[in-house]
């Protein structure tokens, strides 16, 4: 990664820090270690724990900070509103929608969305506005 490239990803941290301080947290470290590489890991072992995927158990800070972290060493667009925004409004005239769901397909959800390169709410959304053509 070249120091531009650098450059833009940690100013999408630091703006994305307005946002999700812990997800802009993760997400510089993972942007630090696709740029520097493998010597920058302040602690033995930060890589391997953070790019595995979190659990439901896990504190929503946590799956924050490592979705960040793995959003900024792919070298993604910080997207912060990912997660921890559960419950809040942030634009005007939306609501937000608790569902239950399998948690097979769950996993399913997550893997299209990281795929896709876009939070779980926006690929969600997507997903049933194209099912009800828009609106």
């Amino acid at each position: 990664m070249d120091e531009a490239a650098f450059a833009k990803l940690i100013a999408g941290a630091r703006i994305a820090a307005h946002v999700n301080s812990d997800y802009a947290r993760g997400y510089e470290l993972g942007a630090r270690r696709a740029h520097h590489g493998i010597e920058f890991d302040p602690r033995r072992g930060l890589h391997a724990d953070w790019v595995r995927r979190g659990t439901r158990h896990d504190p929503r800070p946590l799956l924050n900070e490592r979705r960040g972290y793995r959003d900024g060493f792919a070298g993604r667009r910080a997207n912060p509103e990912g997660l921890g925004t559960r419950g809040t409004e942030t634009r005007t005239g939306s609501a937000s929608l608790n569902l239950r769901i399998p948690i097979e397909l769950a996993a399913r959800v997550d893997a299209a969305a990281d795929a896709a390169g876009s939070s779980q709410s926006a690929w969600v959304r997507e997903a049933i506005e194209a099912k009800l053509g828009g609106g």
